[in-house]
């Protein structure tokens, strides 16, 4: 990874972990709401900062959400369900492991969009498409609106599976890997052909769920994330993921 990307990871992991600590200590009392400025007071943190440790951490054993009311700290601490946190956290291993189970997990559910998207979810995909072929058009492919627009395409795609279970892992994942994505963006930006890149990788995801290719949409998932985490210097997968992947040739 970049230094630049290291730097940010290495701040999110201390802040994350400085709140869980505040947690286990009592400074942050459990089962309350948790306003961002509240808890930047009492951490002694930012923010911005707060909002994207809580984001890290929001895992059953640590901090819970409640729809229109917001996170509090949860009553449990002892692992209760899937998690990702661990001493790793944040560094190099641990975001390998995300890309890789992210890999896995949307190319699967690439899939099953295939198979039960409607004529929504693709209007919602294009949408997204459209608005990240703008924004590199205006000279502007890191733009908040331009990132947006990726995470609601991903977002667009897990609806389109139909399944609960996999909406909600997918969002998980990438709440996990947002500020990771946002740099590794920025970066990526800056070099030439790369945004156009890009936008095929997920044009031609698209592509695939359009025509309810199941093959097809399974390999363009897998090697635009291979490709995300190649971006930010992360070998992920097999040998056998980038044969797999060589199905969408000719296609980006």
């Amino acid at each position: 990874m970049s230094e630049k990307i290291n730097r940010s990871v290495r701040f999110l992991q201390r802040s994350a972990k400085i709140l869980v600590q505040r947690m286990r200590e009592g400074s942050l009392k459990l089962g309350e709401i948790l306003p961002t400025k509240k808890i930047s007071d009492k951490v002694g943190l930012i923010v911005s900062v707060v909002s994207e440790s809580i984001s890290s951490v929001k895992i059953s054993s640590f901090i819970g959400s409640k729809q229109d009311i917001g996170e509090y700290a949860s009553k449990k601490f002892e692992p209760v369900s899937f998690s990702t946190y661990s001493d790793d956290f944040g560094n190099e291993k641990h975001l390998r492991s995300l890309f890789e189970l992210r890999m896995y997990i949307e190319s699967s559910a690439s899939e099953l969009a295939a198979v039960n998207r409607t004529n929504n979810h693709v209007r919602r995909m294009k949408e997204a498409l459209d608005i990240m072929e703008n924004e590199i058009n205006a000279g502007s492919p890191d733009s908040e609106s331009s990132i947006i627009a990726d995470i609601n395409f991903h977002k667009a795609v897990a609806d389109a599976t139909n399944n609960f279970c996999f909406q909600q892992l997918i969002q998980f994942l990438n709440e996990n890997l947002r500020i990771t994505i946002e740099t590794g963006r920025v970066n990526s930006a800056k070099i030439k052909n790369v945004p156009e890149k890009v936008l095929k990788e997920h044009a031609c995801i698209y592509k695939a769920i359009v025509n309810k290719n199941i093959i097809v949409a399974n390999s363009a998932m897998r090697r635009h994330i291979l490709n995300s985490a190649s971006r930010l210097n992360l070998n992920i997968g097999t040998a056998d993921d980038n044969c797999y992947s060589k199905v969408t040739d000719g296609l980006v």
